[in-house]
């Protein structure tokens, strides 16, 4: 897989993220000089745009703060696997159940996030932060397929189990977290790419126990 592992996912990013610092300055700029050089409504705007900024900035900060760790702890653990950010969906931790993983990190009613580890053994999820829980992992043998769901303009990854089990995953715009969705098309890409991994993982399954097995007949 390629670094960027959802093809096209960080095209243009540095730019939005400039213009999202700049606007966020200048309205920080604007409610200080209401503060200080208004009259009692232009201090009280002031003071509220500057709440408005400086929440949002927390808001938007902290999950990606823990993305970023949580990605970093997964990438020691498995240094030859790309990490890709996903929200597991509604009904994750059900489906879960039926693969016997640990569902305590998924939450139930919502969204949780995870890091998608993709190396040539297989897939896996993680959750947590610093120090991430192992959530679920499989060789790719016990992969069936990859299916896309388109959803307003956004779309979702379904990872089909070879038990039947359907695991729901909203891939990020950005491989390494983003409040956004990506796009349909950069998930069809994503599944194309694992789709290939899954056949050369097979493969690679069914040589090593082809050679096993003659290993064992001598």
């Amino acid at each position: 897989m390629s670094a960027s592992s959802i093809p096209g996912a960080d095209r243009g990013r540095p730019y939005r993220r400039t213009a999202v610092v700049v606007v966020a300055v200048a309205l920080l700029a604007a409610a200080v000089v209401g503060i200080v050089a208004g009259g009692p409504v232009l201090r009280l705007t002031g003071i509220l745009a500057t709440v408005v900024v400086v929440g949002g900035a927390v808001v938007v900060a902290t999950p990606l703060r823990t993305t970023r760790h949580r990605h970093a702890a997964v990438r020691a653990l498995r240094r030859k696997a790309d990490v890709i950010e996903v929200r597991g969906a509604v009904g994750l931790r059900d489906a879960l159940a039926g693969e016997k993983a640990l569902r305590a990190p998924v939450h139930a009613r919502r969204r949780t996030p995870l890091s998608l580890a993709v190396s040539s053994e297989g897939v896996e999820l993680w959750a947590g932060g610093t120090t991430p829980s192992l959530v679920y992992s499989a060789r790719w043998s016990a992969v069936e397929a990859f299916e896309v769901i388109a959803e307003r303009a956004a779309g979702a990854l379904v990872i089909v189990t070879a038990r039947g089990n359907r695991l729901m995953l909203e891939p990020a715009r950005h491989a390494d977290g983003s409040p956004l969705r990506a796009r349909e098309n950069d998930v069809r890409d994503l599944v194309a790419t694992l789709e290939a991994a899954h056949a050369a993982g097979v493969a690679a399954e069914a040589a090593r126990a082809a050679r096993g097995l003659r290993r064992r007949r001598r």
